[in-house]
């Protein structure tokens, strides 16, 4: 089953959320926050699982924390996610990347 969901009505719904039950937030409190969930994604990704659904469940509740609360710290500072994501993937669009062997991931190359 898909689903779409409008980014910038969940960034709201997220916002108004986290207003309500974290009053005494900021941007710092929401990225250090942020920090803790992206290690618990890193620890998930590289545990070993038995089955793939374990995988994608752990992982994936991982992933939706880190996508709360950065979408809370673009509500927080007044960004549209959307907006910011649209403009970086047109830019990522328009540039080439290649493996960075010692990362062993791609980067964008500098020209």
């Amino acid at each position: 089953m898909t689903s779409m969901v409008d980014l910038w009505k969940l960034q709201k719904q997220i916002g108004y959320w986290c207003r309500k039950v974290f009053p005494d937030q900021n941007h710092q409190t929401i990225e250090a926050h942020f920090q803790e969930e992206a290690q618990e994604l890193h620890m998930a990704v590289f545990m070993p699982f038995d089955d793939e659904p374990t995988v994608q469940a752990e992982v994936g509740e991982e992933i939706a924390d880190c996508i709360i609360l950065l979408l809370a710290l673009a509500e927080n500072l007044g960004i549209v996610a959307s907006q910011e994501v649209n403009k970086k993937m047109t830019k990522n669009f328009r540039s080439d990347f290649a493996l960075d062997p010692s990362k062993g991931y791609h980067k964008k190359v500098q020209t």
